[in-house]
């Protein structure tokens, strides 16, 4: 991709078989709708610093085996992720501030996240997330939910969400939490 690009527009890539791997410049500020959405061969991503929103449906049924949130990201959209059944890696780097409904729905090889402290909105982002069974929240203070469990769609009870000491009673009474 050229090292000038300011923004992956909307379908540029949809569909796409013979994509398996892109490293995303860091010129790009957002990865606008559907643009990576239904490539089944993309299997490798690298965002770079710079990057600051992911919208949704942005890599809608691809194939991405692990991810690096940079941390200039700030907000993932709804459904940016979702159908990712190989995904099995998330990192989410400390400035990250929003990720929203099911922004990583039918993640199925995904098991454990752990969300940085600076994340101040986690709506259900990971819905239907059959394998996911720890949960490690960074922030201090728990994220806003409305109301909703960050997980939705799996058995709760084989779920593990880990919390720093000092705010275990901040969770324990935060809705959704």
């Amino acid at each position: 991709l050229p090292k000038k690009l300011i923004e992956i527009c909307e379908y540029l890539f949809a569909n796409s078989r013979r994509l398996s791997s892109v490293v995303i410049p860091n010129s790009v500020k957002a990865i606008r709708h559907w643009a990576f959405a239904e490539c089944g061969n993309l299997k490798e991503i690298v965002l770079n610093e710079g990057l600051e929103e992911i919208l949704s449906q942005a890599f809608y049924n691809s194939d991405i085996r692990s991810i690096s949130i940079p941390s200039t990201v700030r907000k993932i959209e709804n459904d940016a992720f979702p159908y990712n059944r190989n995904l099995s890696e998330v990192n989410f780097m400390e400035g990250l501030e929003e990720i929203h409904y099911s922004a990583f729905n039918d993640c199925d090889a995904l098991t454990e996240v752990v969300l940085p402290a600076t994340l101040t909105k986690c709506i259900h982002p990971f819905s239907d997330c059959d394998s996911l069974t720890t949960i490690i929240s960074n922030a201090i203070v728990p994220a806003y939910t409305e109301n909703n469990c960050p997980v939705t769609g799996t058995d709760l009870s084989k779920v593990v969400l880990k919390v720093p000491v000092w705010s275990i009673d901040e969770y324990k009474f935060a809705p959704g939490w």
